[in-house]
């Protein structure tokens, strides 16, 4: 939070780039296409109706030139503030349109989403009812990979969600422990070029590159680092 406020952006952002500079390494991408949830209450005439309205809007970020993740921060505030002008496009036109030039786009991480929560969840209450929460558990994700971030007083907690058919078990608990790497070292040194940040090992690297040229399932050892 110290280093959205001293860039002048959101804590989202700083999540969001950190999240691109993790995805970069593991599918080894200098351009990316991660998707995020806006909500889509931009007529009148919706505000006062009942329902969930949102979107999906796609957030492409380009790496090649190996920035340092300040700047980073501001490609990546860019690329949201001028998605947010074109939130009404139905998400089933944008899918078309990305698969039609995937072929620049690893296929494995290019159905990405990220979603970040901060508001207070406000309680309700009426005369002659209780309300209580309950977490909705589906087995169904409509990306390959989801990212869900929230802020709360305690501090950040997270989760992600993805397709058992595309990854194994290992190659997401290694994604998790590495985010953490990447959060903690974007926070202290936040000058640093994006290359600069290594969060995977040479034999890590060289196991998902096999496994993106069809020599192996992608399975690493995920040891997680204390925290």
């Amino acid at each position: 939070k110290k280093l959205a406020k001293r860039e002048g952006v959101t804590l989202f952002v700083v999540l969001l780039s950190a999240f691109n500079l993790l995805l970069r390494q593991f599918a080894d991408q200098r351009e990316l296409i991660v998707f995020t949830s806006v909500p889509c209450r931009t007529r009148p005439e919706f505000r006062n109706l009942i329902g969930l309205f949102s979107n999906f809007i796609p957030l492409q970020t380009n790496l090649a030139r190996n920035p340092r993740f300040t700047d980073l921060l501001l490609v990546v505030q860019k690329a949201y503030s001028g998605a947010l002008g074109h939130q009404d496009l139905p998400f089933e036109n944008i899918m078309k349109e990305l698969q039609s030039g995937q072929e620049s786009v690893d296929e494995s991480l290019s159905q990405t989403l990220f979603v970040f929560e901060n508001a207070a969840k406000k309680s309700l209450s009426f005369s002659q009812c209780e309300l209580t929460a309950l977490e909705l558990k589906t087995g169904f994700t409509k990306f390959d990979i989801t990212l869900f971030m929230q802020e709360k007083q305690e501090g950040l907690i997270g989760s992600l969600r993805y397709k058992a058919g595309k990854f194994s078990g290992e190659m997401i608990e290694l994604m998790v422990s590495r985010f953490s790497t990447v959060l903690k070292e974007v926070a202290t040194q936040p000058e640093k070029r994006i290359q600069d940040i290594r969060c995977l090992s040479p034999a890590e690297r060289s196991i998902l590159l096999d496994a993106r040229n069809g020599g192996g399932n992608g399975n690493v050892s995920a040891k997680r680092k204390p925290t």
